[in-house]
């Protein structure tokens, strides 16, 4: 049975003692995010009949980081291709 876009969900979630152990949960029944975490070598098993998987991750092994992305102009965009375009082409 396939699930809508409204119903797919991602949960990741650590207590506090899973924090001191370094470990986190992963939830997914999103074919997207499975793709994502299973292409990082994370396994994982199906745990319920609609394709959801739960995954133990071991965060001395992979890390998770929650920033700003950066934002740029126009002009520091173009610098910013333009130093790319001479890593490439030297």
């Amino acid at each position: 049975m396939n699930l809508s876009r409204d119903e797919m969900e991602t949960h990741i979630s650590q207590t506090a003692q899973e924090r001191i152990d370094n470990v986190l949960h992963i939830y997914s029944d999103d074919e997207v995010w499975i793709r994502k975490i299973e292409k990082l070598g994370i396994g994982g098993a199906v745990v319920n009949g609609f394709g959801g998987k739960e995954y133990k991750v071991d965060m001395n092994d992979y890390s998770l980081y929650l920033r700003k992305k950066p934002k740029m102009t126009d002009a520091q965009r173009a610098q910013a291709s333009d130093r790319m375009k001479k890593l490439q082409n030297p």
